[in-house]
């Protein structure tokens, strides 16, 4: 890689070496994916465009031309989007934090937060909650360290409560916990969450929102939430991802699988993020 590539991935995250990482693995699941060259004009370098992507995605500066063209830089995220690469390498730090050992799964804490739309899609509407701008609501899940182990996205007036249970199946189904506490805000204070969390093994630490009780309720500081309040301010330091421009659906969603898997890489150890891609056949 060029050296004021690297010079400029500086500015993705303090860990260069972990940043490098990812971008080789990028590169190296496109390039699998399409297969070798037979005819035409030479490819870009996969590893300038899968820069150009995270650097796009961090500072929201158009599709860099320091990387290459923006238009070639742009096409080739379509094929990361479109075979799904950048969610399964953030799936597979996950699985590698589990097998380390490095998840806290007893406290999990659930978040919404909307995010402005500027060129309108599926998902931009209107939020009176958001000065009537164009947006989407994006949810997480996040560990008791502040992990990211499940997330999804949503037009902008749809409720957080009504986002919990596909995100509280998603991240059973990747991780098998089976007790925990899951610590919410009042906006998820609804009776059939509560049940839900129960049958599966666990206890919904959430403040009533005083909706139909005589007696309002005593608050208590929840120690855990600033955990998911943290990650949320990570994630949106990725300008893109906190001022969308895309229109796609699937294009917004691989949007913020570089930021997930990107903020999942701080828990690891360097050796122990190359071991996760190791083991599938790459040697960094």
């Amino acid at each position: 890689m060029k050296q004021k590539t690297l010079q400029m991935l500086k500015g993705i995250d303090k860990n260069v070496e972990k940043v490098r990482i990812l971008v080789k693995y990028f590169a190296k699941e496109i390039e699998l994916k399409v297969g070798k060259q037979t005819r035409g004009r030479n490819r870009m370098n996969f590893e300038l465009a899968v820069a150009g992507m995270l650097y796009y995605a961090r500072f929201r500066c158009g599709w860099d031309p320091c990387f290459g063209n923006g238009k070639t830089i742009y096409g080739w995220f379509r094929v990361l989007t479109a075979n799904c690469i950048a969610f399964s390498t953030w799936q597979k730090i996950i699985k590698q934090l589990s097998k380390k050992k490095k998840l806290q799964l007893a406290n999990l804490s659930i978040d919404g937060s909307l995010e402005q739309m500027v060129n309108g899609g599926k998902l931009a509407i209107c939020n009176p909650r958001n000065h009537g701008k164009k947006s989407l609501n994006r949810s997480i899940i996040v560990d008791g360290k502040g992990v990211v182990i499940s997330a999804c996205v949503a037009h902008g007036t749809r409720h957080d409560l009504k986002l919990a249970k596909p995100l509280l199946y998603k991240a059973k189904k990747l991780l098998h916990f089976k007790r925990f506490v899951l610590h919410g805000d009042k906006a998820y204070d609804c009776i059939v969450l509560r049940v839900f969390v129960a049958r599966i093994g666990g206890y919904a630490f959430i403040p009533p929102c005083n909706v139909g009780y005589a007696i309002p309720y005593r608050p208590v500081k929840d120690s855990r939430r600033w955990k998911v309040e943290r990650t949320n301010g990570w994630i949106n330091r990725f300008l893109a991802a906190k001022l969308i421009s895309l229109r796609l659906t699937k294009c917004i969603e691989q949007l913020f699988c570089p930021s997930y898997s990107i903020i999942c890489s701080r828990f690891l150890s360097l050796r122990h993020l190359a071991d996760c891609f190791r083991s599938h056949g790459y040697d960094f």
